[in-house]
């Protein structure tokens, strides 16, 4: 009778165990996101001040293609080395 009581003990004793090692490896798993997600973080304000810096330059941009268009349309290529 004892053997009867001991199974199912060592099976959830077993089972226990193996539920243990997941969660072990999950966590593990979530720590490592947890730091993925704060090293991309801090990018958000390098990449604030690129876009910043290019909606600055956008008016000037413009410009440029539009003045390129001009020189295009009167038939003579002009390369930006010529100027």
């Amino acid at each position: 009778m004892s053997l009867l009581w001991a199974v199912p003990v060592v099976a959830v004793a077993v089972a226990v165990a193996v539920v243990l090692s997941r969660l072990r490896t999950i966590e593990d798993l979530c720590v490592e996101l947890a730091r993925s997600v704060r090293r991309t973080n801090e990018l958000r304000p390098p990449i604030v001040a690129v876009r910043r810096e290019l909606n600055r330059s956008a008016p000037l941009v413009e410009r440029v293609w539009s003045h390129w268009a001009d020189d295009d349309a009167d038939g003579v290529e002009n390369s930006p080395a010529d100027r």
